[in-house]
C-alpha cells in the first residue's frame, strides 16, 4: 500500500512538472525537461512525444504544446471552496 502511493505520488508531481513545463517554456533542452520532470532524458522525451510536444533530435531541444486545461480543473472555484470550507468546518468539530 506504501508504495503504490508513493508512486501515485511522484506520478501527480511529473504531470504537475509537465504542465508548468508546458506553461512555462517554448522551448526547452530535452536535459533541462528530464531534470524538472524526474525522468532519464529517453523517457522524458517519449513522454513528450506522447503530449504531441514536437522534439528536434537535432538541437536536443522540445517545443512544448500548451493543454487546453489545469489537471487540477475538474472543479470550479466554487466548489473547490466548499470542499474546503466543509473540511475546515470538520476538523473543527
Amino acid at each position: 500500500m506504501g508504495l503504490q502511493a508513493f508512486n501515485h505520488f511522484i506520478e501527480n508531481v511529473r504531470k504537475r512538472a509537465v504542465y508548468l513545463v508546458s506553461h512555462a517554456y517554448s522551448s526547452i533542452s530535452m536535459d533541462d525537461l528530464a531534470t524538472f520532470v524526474g525522468m532519464p532524458v529517453e523517457q522524458a522525451v517519449l513522454a513528450a512525444t506522447e503530449q504531441g510536444w514536437k522534439v528536434d533530435a537535432g538541437s536536443h531541444m522540445v517545443k512544448p504544446c500548451r493543454p487546453s486545461s489545469s489537471p487540477n480543473q475538474g472543479a470550479s472555484s466554487e466548489d473547490q471552496l466548499y470542499k474546503l470550507t466543509e473540511f475546515v468546518s470538520f476538523l473543527e468539530n
